[in-house]
C-alpha cells in the first residue's frame, strides 16, 4: 500500500520545479499519515479505524465495563497500541500509560489478525467505580509485563507425587503454571478448561504443567481423591507466591519459555491457550 501511493507520487513529477517540489511534500505527507494512522498499520483502507464499541456505552456503568472486558480485552496477546492521539506507542509506554488510570484500552476493527488497541482518554468526572477498576487493571497489567523476560525466582519445585520441576529437569521446555489456593471458587472453576488443554498437549514432552498452590500436601492429596486436575499440584506455596512473586490476585497463569524466562503473567485461562500455542510452535 504504502510502495503504490509513493511510486504514484514519483510518475508525476515533471521537470518543472515547482511540480517537483509539490510532489515531494506529498511525498512526506503522506508519509507521515501512514506513520501515524492507526488504520495502515493494522491493515486497513479508511482512517481513523473504528472502535469495536462505543465508549460511551463501555464505561456506562461497572457492569458494562466488565462485560467489554469479558468480550474484547486480550492484552496478554500480541497487539499494536496507539495514544489518544493515534500515535503508534511500544507496549511499555501503552501499559504505562495505562496504569495511571486516566485511560481506557479501546480496541479498534481490524480485518488482520493482529489486534488494535487505542488509550482512549476517559473523563474524570467518571464514577469512582469504573475510574478504579481501570486503574487496578491497569496497575496490574504493567506490574505483570515487567515480569517477563525475567527468570522465576526460586525454581525449585516438589509436586505431590515426588516429582522435582526446577531449572535443570525443565530445560528446553515450556512450563506453564497455575497459581491458586483451594478455597478460590474462580480457580476450580477454570480445572475443566485446564485439563483440555494438557489434553491438547498430551503428547509434547517439551510442555510441562504444574500448580503452585497455597494448601498442604494432605490437604490437595484429599482433593485429588474427588477431583481430577492434570496439573502436577506443588503444595505449600502461599509464601513463595505473595512474597516472592508478589501475586495476589487468583487464578493466576504463568508461561515460563524454553529460555527459562517468564513469557506471559495473565489472570484467569481465558487467553492461556492461544498463549500457549505460540510457544508450543516456536
Amino acid at each position: 500500500m504504502q510502495f503504490v501511493i509513493i511510486l504514484y507520487c514519483f510518475s508525476n513529477v515533471t521537470t518543472n520545479i515547482d511540480k517537483q517540489m509539490n510532489a515531494i511534500k506529498k511525498i512526506f505527507l503522506i508519509i507521515s499519515f501512514i506513520g501515524s494512522s492507526p488504520s495502515f498499520i493494522c491493515g486497513q483502507s479508511t482512517f481513523p479505524l473504528k472502535p469495536i464499541e462505543d465508549p460511551g456505552v463501555i464505561l456506562k456503568s461497572e457492569v458494562d465495563l466488565l462485560r467489554y472486558n469479558q468480550d474484547y480485552l486480550r492484552l496478554s496477546e500480541d497487539f499494536i497500541g496507539f495514544d489518544n492521539s493515534n500515535r503508534r506507542i511500544d507496549k511499555r509506554t501503552f501499559f504505562k500509560l495505562f496504569s495511571e488510570g486516566d485511560y481506557l484500552p479501546l480496541r479498534l476493527i481490524s480485518k488482520n489478525k493482529l489486534a488494535c488497541y487505542k488509550l482512549y482518554k476517559v473523563s474524570s468526572a467518571l464514577n469512582d467505580g469504573i475510574l478504579s477498576i481501570l486503574k487496578d487493571w491497569g496497575e496490574l497489567d504493567y506490574k505483570y509485563f515487567k515480569m517477563e523476560g525475567r527468570k522465576l525466582p526460586g525454581f525449585d519445585f516438589r509436586d505431590i507425587q515426588g516429582n522435582i520441576y526446577n531449572r535443570e529437569t525443565t530445560r528446553n521446555k515450556t512450563v506453564v503454571i497455575k497459581c491458586w489456593y483451594l478455597a478460590c471458587s474462580a480457580c476450580r472453576e477454570e480445572i475443566p478448561t485446564l485439563n483440555k488443554i494438557v489434553d491438547q498437549y498430551r503428547k509434547r514432552k517439551d510442555i510441562v504443567f504444574i500448580s503452585l498452590v497455597f494448601d498442604s500436601k494432605d490437604d490437595l492429596q484429599k482433593f485429588s481423591k474427588d477431583n481430577i486436575f492434570k496439573y502436577a499440584l506443588i503444595p505449600n506455596q502461599k509464601n513463595y507466591l505473595m512474597n516472592e512473586l508478589k501475586i495476589y490476585l487468583y487464578p493466576t497463569q504463568m508461561i515460563i519459555n524454553k529460555q527459562g524466562l517468564i513469557s506471559k503473567v495473565l489472570v484467569g485461562s481465558d487467553e492461556l491457550a492461544s498463549i500457549i500455542n505460540t510457544e508450543a510452535s516456536k
